[in-house]
């Protein structure tokens, strides 16, 4: 096991424990990361349905392939971030930052977009 610390957006600890991954443990944790600072995590695959991520920092995030249905993303950055093939279904993004960020082959069925930053220049790539 390794010892991993999640730090909020203001620079305080949010949580310290251990897990045999930074992954497992972001994922034993999806419902209490409200406001953590992630940006450039490796959270490829990554089980976080239902999580609660509203204004968590997850720009340059290594999300490909991620299920984040039903999550709670309201106001989080994602500028830059990887989310190819990830599971967006039914995901709160109100107010998210979505700059540069790769949803190629992403669903987003029934996501809510409101006000999300960045959505003229989401990539779709074909």
């Amino acid at each position: 096991m390794t010892q991993h610390t999640i730090y909020h957006v203001n620079g305080s600890v949010l949580h310290e424990g251990e897990a045999g991954s930074f992954k497992e443990f972001v994922e034993k944790n999806k419902g209490r990361l409200k406001g953590a600072r992630l940006p450039l995590a490796i959270l490829t695959f990554a089980k976080l349905e239902n999580a609660d991520l509203e204004g968590a920092d997850l720009s340059g995030a290594w999300l490909e392939g991620a299920n984040l249905e039903s999550a709670n993303l309201e106001g989080a950055n994602f500028t830059s971030a990887d989310l190819e093939n990830a599971n967006l279904e039914n995901a709160n993004l109100r107010g998210a930052n979505l700059r540069g960020a790769n949803l190629e082959g992403a669903n987003l069925e029934g996501s809510n977009l409101r006000r999300a930053n960045g959505c003229e220049t989401l990539w779709f790539k074909s």
